[in-house]
């Protein structure tokens, strides 16, 4: 975005310099705090920044997209924290851009206006946007990302495509009913983690069939059966696990060669 200078290197963005007025024509940008005018309205809001670009969308079709028609005329300070994301999401995508920055873009939204922003967002990747999205709502990403990299401590711990960081978590998840206490169910063989979620057992096994074979044996009439892959949220557990055991090994060895001097 050009908001701050690299430190070493450089930036491009499609040949150009982040943050000329050139590139700014051809970027769309969600921060996660954004300080908009409180007295203009949505509308207004809309109508000045329509006038910074040379292929804005129309009001009608960005509020449409964003479905900003209960509030359009509104003073922006008298709307709720849900309704404020929905208009900057509806100034970051305004200019009808080749690429967008999205920060957090649905903190503080209800399911439906989740649904608004999940779609359009999906919307714009299907129609040639290129669409950059930070996270910590891991179900976001799995839900809207083709391609996703995963930070740890400042390190990339993870840079490929999203089904393959899935994959990375081997396995499978079991959830079921069943009246077994989670020690018993932790001593079947190949379960790696099991948690109570209400009356649902929730069981992260290396092998769902080995596992589920000793299952049945214990608990013949457990019910409300799913087997699932594991999520992007699980695969960024087990990342974030292997990074932070490579880190102490690390620790580890200096310590030792310490002591050896």
């Amino acid at each position: 975005l050009g908001l701050i200078k690299p430190s070493s290197g450089s930036v491009k963005l499609f040949e150009m310099v982040p943050g000329e007025s050139t590139t700014k024509q051809v970027v769309g940008m969600m921060l996660q705090d954004s300080g908009s005018p409180d007295l203009l309205t949505p509308r207004e809001h809309i109508q000045l920044f329509q006038s910074y670009y040379k292929n804005s969308l129309s009001l009608d079709e960005v509020v449409g997209r964003c479905d900003l028609t209960d509030f359009l005329d509104q003073r922006y300070t008298n709307l709720s924290g849900g309704q404020k994301r929905r208009v900057q999401f509806a100034l970051a995508i305004l200019g009808n851009p080749k690429i967008v920055f999205l920060d957090e873009p649905t903190t503080g939204l209800d399911i439906e206006a989740r649904k608004i922003v999940w779609n359009t967002i999906s919307d714009l990747a299907n129609t040639g946007t290129a669409v950059v999205l930070t996270t910590h709502y891991l179900e976001e990403a799995d839900h809207l990302a083709a391609h996703t990299i995963v930070m740890s401590n400042g390190k990339l711990i993870a840079n490929d495509s999203t089904e393959n960081i899935r994959k990375a978590s081997s396995g499978a998840i079991i959830r079921c009913e069943t009246e077994l206490g989670l020690t018993e169910i932790s001593h079947i063989k190949y379960v790696l983690k099991v948690e109570k979620i209400g009356a649902i057992s929730q069981i992260a096994t290396s092998n769902a069939n080995e596992s589920l074979k000793e299952l049945f044996k214990l608990s013949p009439n457990l019910s409300n059966l799913t087997v699932s892959k594991p999520s992007l949220e699980d695969a960024f557990v087990q990342l974030n696990k292997t990074q932070t055991n490579s880190e102490f090994d690390d620790i580890q060895q200096i310590a030792e060669q310490g002591s050896k001097i």
